[in-house]
């Protein structure tokens, strides 16, 4: 499934050795806010969602998503990496959610946001572990400035200073 500059609420709920990939991306100007709930209530359901966004001038884009784990032998990865520039506000929240009834589940999170000029990020990836029986959980978030010596790197090759930020937003959304 892949959707492009989402918006609004989504609920998708997962069966029995049902598998889903879920790509999002938003490189559009605009400020968006994007919910997408995925419901882990069958054995064996495996979900990834991975999803790159760009913020620019003075957009807020908020992705909130959440990946409930309910039953056996379940698995969830959330992968959000994003750039923010000009006065920007991009903000992740992946939630992966192990349930008292989820057995051997196992959820990872990643979220990555990069900022330029006067950008804001926020990340906040969290896990709920309900139950003592897990496979395996992680999470992980990084909002950082671009480096200057980064653009002075590029300068000092004859780039100009917008195409060098244009290349360092592409090497790090891929």
């Amino acid at each position: 499934m892949q959707l492009t500059s989402p918006t609004g609420t989504r609920t998708l709920t997962l069966g029995p050795d049902e598998s889903l990939d879920i790509t999002l991306r938003d490189d559009q100007p605009g400020s968006r806010q994007f919910t997408l709930e995925v419901i882990h209530q069958s054995p064996r359901s495996r979900c990834t969602v991975r999803g790159v966004a760009q913020a620019f001038g003075r957009d807020q884009k908020v992705w909130q998503i959440t990946q409930r784990l309910c039953g056996p032998h379940q698995s969830a990865d959330i992968t959000l990496h994003g750039t923010a520039e000009d006065h920007a506000t991009l903000q992740f929240d992946g939630v992966g959610e192990l349930a008292r009834s989820s057995t051997q589940g196992t959820v990872n999170i990643e979220e990555r946001i990069m900022l330029f000029d006067s950008a804001r990020g926020r990340s906040l990836p969290v896990l709920t572990v309900m139950t003592d029986d897990v496979a395996a959980a992680s999470h992980a978030a990084s909002i950082a400035p671009v480096s200057p010596d980064i653009l002075l790197y590029c300068a000092s090759r004859g780039l100009s200073p917008t195409t060098a930020k244009h290349m360092v937003k592409a090497g790090f959304l891929r």
